[in-house]
């Protein structure tokens, strides 16, 4: 009995000293570790549980010099939310996170989960897909989704309370699948719902298993079922996005012509089959790239654009100055927003900003590090993760003493913006990873103010 004892005493020191290997120039480390399984329990339960987990881990943080140490086990995470140190480590690890891994299954080498030089090839060759003429090229669609938006509230004027929600993630849903596949979202609206449903089920499922570390487990995946759901739902989405690409290049090919330049209007799959006739895109890197720029704008765009309803229902004096500012350049009549348009619509453009700064969707930049990287303080090597906070880097103390106020001035004049500020305005990413759909995003979300007022009752 006590010979078992001391093995087991020792096996306890043995795990401890090697899940708290110390490196040179280690950051301090968050409070609350437990030896073996380090801050694993906190990330584990629902999304109240881990909001709050990385809030304390930011403000711990800031307190604490801007680099701490998180583990998950005995796998060390560097937490930055200095601005300095989250621009060398985010310029210096392209590689994604391990946790993206899960993903591959679904979406391959897109530009969520690539790494390195597949990341960097997909990335220059997909730019041209959203140059900003190209982008601005479907202000007319993001025009007629706001009108069709502003008539669906109106239906609910004077009515019981409604989900608000509902009518601004279908409005995300139509312009997306017009601008990535191309498609009338009117006449293919029931390809569009199946789609995105059956994306929304398989995000759950893979929540889910971050959340739950026994879902870790392959064996227990596949006993639990997930894994048959799972599988079943990519073979599902990945039928729907091959549908539609060979419908375009049958299209493509009754046209007997194609879309070269970057400034004329067309669609990602448009550009990616362009690439494809080059042999540069297979049909695999179009499929999995649709998919990628699909599920990371959805969500996000849908968010957006609640925390702007949110703000302005909030701040009628806000809201009073982008009415006001939109109705000046548009004057008396019904027509819809042109580029011309959208370059003097400058306060509405800070009301964007500070929305987006203030109300981030995306929480944190996962990366893995593949070689040494040197921070101001701390060294990370190769195996260890980073974990950007992106909140604590957009309320950082450099934008003022009023950094936590929703004033949409401070992007007026650059002398009140913090200097080299895109290193504190991380909510499209930061360094070379910075994310592509930023003007579509914001075009979006400035075009239904002319006709909309909004209220909140508390």
């Amino acid at each position: 009995m006590l010979g078992i004892v001391l093995f087991l005493i020792i096996l306890f020191v043995f795990l401890w000293k090697l899940t708290v290997e110390v490196k040179e120039n280690s950051p301090p480390t968050f409070s609350g570790w437990i030896p073996i399984i380090g801050h694993l329990y906190k990330i584990i339960g629902g999304r109240e549980r881990l909001s709050r987990t990385l809030f304390d881990l930011g403000e711990e943080c800031e307190r604490k010099g801007g680099v701490i140490g998180f583990y998950v086990g005995a796998q060390r995470h560097f937490v930055i939310v200095d601005p300095e140190d989250a621009l060398t480590a985010a310029n210096s690890s392209l590689s994604k996170h391990a946790i993206f891994k899960q993903a591959e299954p679904w979406l391959g080498n897109g530009l969520i989960t690539s790494g390195g030089s597949t990341w960097k090839m997909h990335r220059k060759l997909m730019n041209p897909a959203f140059h900003l003429n190209v982008v601005l090229g479907y202000l007319d669609l993001f025009n007629n989704q706001a009108r069709s938006l502003v008539e669906n509230l109106e239906d609910e004027v004077d009515k019981e309370p409604f989900n608000v929600f509902q009518y601004l993630s279908q409005t995300s849903l139509k312009t997306i699948c017009s601008t990535a596949f191309g498609i009338n979202v009117d006449q293919d609206s029931e390809f569009c719902n199946k789609y995105i449903h059956a994306c929304e089920k398989l995000i759950g499922i893979q929540t889910r298993k971050f959340q739950n570390i026994w879902l870790q487990s392959d064996l227990i995946y596949r006993l639990s079922g997930f894994k048959k759901k799972e599988d079943e739902l990519i073979k599902y989405v990945h039928q729907l996005s091959n549908s539609i690409v060979q419908r375009k290049r049958m299209e493509r090919k009754e046209r007997h012509k194609e879309v070269k330049s970057a400034t004329k209007m067309q669609s990602l799959i448009d550009l990616l089959l362009n690439l494809s006739g080059d042999q540069v895109f297979s049909q695999e890197d179009i499929r999995e790239e649709i998919d990628t720029v699909i599920v990371a704008a959805f969500d996000t765009t849908s968010w957006s654009l609640t925390y702007a309803l949110l703000v302005l229902g909030s701040m009628p004096e806000i809201q009073e100055k982008v009415a006001k500012e939109i109705e000046e350049v548009l004057g008396p009549t019904d027509r819809n927003l042109d580029k011309d348009d959208l370059q003097k619509l400058v306060y509405t453009e800070a009301m964007i900003k500070e929305v987006l700064r203030l109300y981030n969707v995306l929480p944190a930049v996962l990366r893995d590090i593949t070689e040494k990287v040197q921070l101001k303080n701390y060294t990370m090597y190769p195996g260890d993760q980073c974990m950007i906070l992106i909140n604590n880097l957009n309320r950082h103390k450099a934008w003022g003493l009023d950094v936590e106020q929703f004033r949409p001035e401070r992007w007026l004049g650059e002398a009140e913006l913090p200097e080299h500020h895109s290193a504190y305005f991380a909510t499209f990413g930061i360094g070379r990873r910075f994310c592509i759909g930023f003007v579509s995003k914001a075009a979006l979300i400035g075009c239904p103010w002319r006709e909309l007022r909004v209220w909140l009752q508390w």
